[in-house]
């Protein structure tokens, strides 16, 4: 760390010295004896002060620069302006598969709850690690349909709906849908999301098995804000690529992590995919998910949303 900046050296005693050598340079102070006086107790009071505010500047002025700052949120701050972000240190966490035995127990529980705390030790070349659960963990019985919530660290929410029995299918039909309200809940025919998520949910119906999973990353990863600001330019006849590229975005910000960990927990070993997109299929293997078979779904074109799927054909690599 860069030695600490001082925008004075003046100290209690100083400071109190130099009030009183001010004053005695005066006639009316001449020979005055100021330790003998009441004016003593003044003259504290004021070097109190001013040593109490040359600290504040002193410490300001240190807060002003990244190698002096002394506080996390200033060196936070100074981080963030050259585009990095500190984190904190996090405790370890653990993925812990439990397998529960009923057989014998007449009714079967739907759910099985694992207390707040309960302790699990894993051991590793010799050493002891403890972990222990933060909340209630309620396991529910994956035998037939459900819907399920997932939340990753950064606290946002997804969901998965289950057809049937998919725990440990090979090749679970699958389709993997990015949140779209203005297409899946408002039936906009500006693109053609919410007949995609009817068609899939559909074939899942009619396979009777496979999941989707619901994924909250609207307007292709910049937001919903950001997505009518978009809208806004295609209005004005920027094309869906061009439009997230004039707001400082990149076509396309999904991210499918979380995917892996959803077809994990139901012990999906591999999927056949319900999508027009090659690179969705790529990104998928890319997280470590076995695309094994893919599945186009043509649904959902009209003359409203002509050129935004002529976009994605000729700018983005989906299949028509």
């Amino acid at each position: 760390m860069a030695t600490t900046i001082k925008s004075t050296e003046l100290d209690f005693n100083t400071i109190k010295n130099n009030l009183k050598t001010a004053l005695a340079a005066k006639s009316e102070f001449a020979d005055y004896n100021f330790e003998a006086s009441g004016l003593s107790n003044i003259l504290d009071v004021l070097a109190v002060n001013t040593h109490y505010n040359g600290l504040i500047a002193n410490f300001a002025l240190n807060e002003s620069f990244l190698t002096t700052s002394q506080t996390r949120s200033a060196m936070v701050n100074h981080s963030l302006n050259f585009g990095y972000s500190p984190r904190s240190k996090s405790g370890a966490k653990a993925v812990v598969n439990l397998n529960v035995n009923l057989v014998g127990v007449s009714p079967k529980p739907t759910s099985i709850t694992l207390p707040q705390y309960s302790r699990f030790n894993a051991t590793i070349d010799d050493i002891t690690y403890t972990f222990y659960t933060l909340d209630d963990y309620v396991g529910y019985d994956r035998t037939g349909s459900g819907i399920y919530t997932f939340e990753e660290d950064n606290g946002k929410e997804h969901l998965a709906l289950t057809f049937g029995d998919v725990e440990g299918q090979d090749t679970a039909l699958c389709r993997v849908h990015s949140e779209c309200l203005t297409g899946d809940a408002l039936h906009s025919l500006r693109c053609d999301c919410g007949p995609q998520l009817q068609a899939a949910l559909q074939m899942l119906a009619e396979n009777k098995s496979g999941i989707l999973l619901y994924l909250r990353q609207e307007g292709r990863g910049i937001g919903l804000v950001n997505k009518i600001r978009a809208y806004a330019l295609q209005d004005q006849g920027h094309d869906t690529v061009e439009a997230n590229e004039l707001l400082g975005f990149a076509p396309d910000l999904r991210e499918y992590n979380i995917c892996l960990d959803i077809l994990q927990h139901f012990k999906i070993s591999s999927v056949n995919l319900l999508t027009n997109n090659p690179k969705k299929v790529s990104a998928l293997e890319e997280v470590g998910i076995s695309v094994t078979k893919r599945t186009s779904l043509h649904e959902g074109e009209n003359e409203k949303n002509k050129n935004y799927l002529d976009t994605k054909r000729d700018k983005m690599g989906h299949l028509r």
